[in-house]
């Protein structure tokens, strides 16, 4: 809300916020009294908001690419998704940077001599209002670096959850895709991760499949 229609940090970050707000709204209609969540649990409805408030209390900000860190242990055989998330990583970090050059200028040596982008009002009241609500320390001062790393965190987080929550599946589960894990110590490659390490059999029936729903 502090960044206007034409900023251009909020027009790099509509295409992967769309639908958030109605999104959000059918998560609290999951949520309410009798719903699915409640219906599901065995708690009783006020021990379920207990929980709930408990959860959003719990919430500790953390760079994305911290989080996957821990998975750099495992072998990338076995579970390639470390592997697969660094490299996304770096090619939305890179694209961040070069589209900060192209309104802020090259970063100077010294954060001082950044001077479009301390400027940048908005984009100042648009960070500092993240790092309140988010509760991120406030030693991640507004900086360019910290902008770049913030919104690649975004724009990944989006990604990556959205890739794995809406999976695609064909009847005889093509892509047997886990979330981050691979549950038994026999997984492969081919069904473990993420899709892109899919089986060629999945490619082709994956295609079938987007094929038939485009003629339906």
């Amino acid at each position: 809300k502090k960044l206007n229609v034409n900023h251009p940090v909020r027009r790099i970050l509509k295409p992967f916020m769309f639908g958030t707000v109605s999104a959000n709204s059918f998560l609290l209609k999951l949520l309410k009294k009798h719903g699915i969540y409640h219906r599901a649990f065995g708690f009783e409805y006020n021990s379920f908001c207990l929980l709930m408030n408990d959860a959003m209390n719990a919430y500790k900000f953390r760079i994305l690419k911290k989080r996957f860190k821990k998975l750099s242990r495992l072998p990338e055989k076995t579970c390639p998704a470390y592997h697969d998330f660094k490299a996304f990583w770096q090619v939305i970090e890179g694209f961040m940077a070069k589209y900060f050059e192209i309104y802020y200028g090259a970063a100077p040596e010294e954060e001082r001599d950044d001077y479009d982008l301390n400027d940048d009002r908005e984009l100042k009241q648009f960070y500092g209002d993240i790092v309140t609500t988010l509760k991120i320390d406030p030693k991640f001062r507004f900086k360019r670096f910290n902008l770049v790393m913030l919104i690649t965190h975004f724009i990944c987080t989006v990604t990556a959850y959205n890739k794995h929550l809406n999976e695609a599946f064909t009847f005889d589960t093509v892509f047997k895709a886990k979330l981050f894990y691979p549950r038994h110590s026999y997984s492969t490659p081919s069904n473990c991760g993420c899709a892109v390490r899919a089986t060629s059999h999945a490619d082709k029936a994956c295609e079938s499949d987007m094929t038939s729903l485009t003629h339906w």
